[in-house]
C-alpha cells in the first residue's frame, strides 16, 4: 500500500467509530499506528518535510491509546489528543504542499494549502464547540465533511511520484 494511502486509511479508522455490541471495531490506536507507519515511509534521508507530521501522529497515537485504556475521562487527555490530531492534519498537508511546490505542481499545492486551512478551522471549531459552545451539531457536521474531504484527497494524490518513495526515496523537497 502506498504510504499516503496508509495514512488515509489510518485517519479513516481513527476518525470513525463502528460499534458492534458496544465495542468499537475500528480501534483508534490502530488507525494512528497506520498513520505513523505511513509517515515513516514518507520520510527519507535528509528529507524532513514529514517529520513534524510524524511526531504529532506519534503523540496522537499515544494519547489515543491512553484514551482507549480509560484515561480519556481526564479532560486534558482528550484536549491534548484533539490538538495533536489538528496538528497532524496540518503538518501532513504542509508536507504535501512543500513537496508539490518543490516539484512545480501548483494545483496540488493549492489543493492541500486550502485543505489544511479548512480542516484546521473546522476541527478547531469542533474542539471549541465541545468545550465552550454547547449544542452546535452543524460544527460537528462541518468538521466531518472537512475530514472526509481531506482523506479523499490523500487517496487521490497518493500516487504522485514525489509523494511515493522509490528505490532512492521520495524526490527531495
Amino acid at each position: 500500500m502506498l504510504p499516503l494511502r496508509r495514512v488515509a486509511a489510518g485517519l479513516l479508522i481513527a476518525f470513525f467509530t463502528l460499534s458492534l455490541f458496544g465495542f468499537d471495531i475500528l480501534v483508534d490506536p490502530v488507525g494512528w499506528l497506520l498513520v505513523v507507519l505511513g509517515l515513516s515511509s514518507m520520510k527519507a534521508g535528509n528529507d524532513t518535510v514529514f517529520g513534524p507530521a510524524h511526531a504529532s501522529a506519534v503523540v496522537a497515537m499515544v494519547l489515543s491509546l491512553a484514551m482507549f485504556v480509560g484515561l480519556g475521562r481526564f479532560l486534558f487527555i482528550g484536549l491534548l489528543h484533539s490538538i495533536a490530531v489538528i496538528l497532524t492534519i496540518w503538518f501532513i498537508a504542509d508536507g504535501i504542499v512543500k513537496r508539490a511546490r518543490a516539484q512545480n505542481d501548483p494545483p496540488t499545492a493549492s489543493t492541500f494549502d486550502t485543505l489544511r486551512w479548512v480542516v484546521t478551522v473546522a476541527l478547531s471549531a469542533e474542539l471549541l464547540s465541545g468545550y465552550v459552545i454547547p449544542g452546535t451539531p452543524w460544527v460537528a457536521l462541518a468538521a466531518l465533511v472537512a475530514a472526509i474531504w481531506f482523506v479523499v484527497q490523500l487517496y487521490r494524490y497518493a500516487d504522485q511520484p514525489y509523494l511515493t518513495p522509490g528505490p532512492r526515496g521520495p524526490v527531495a523537497a
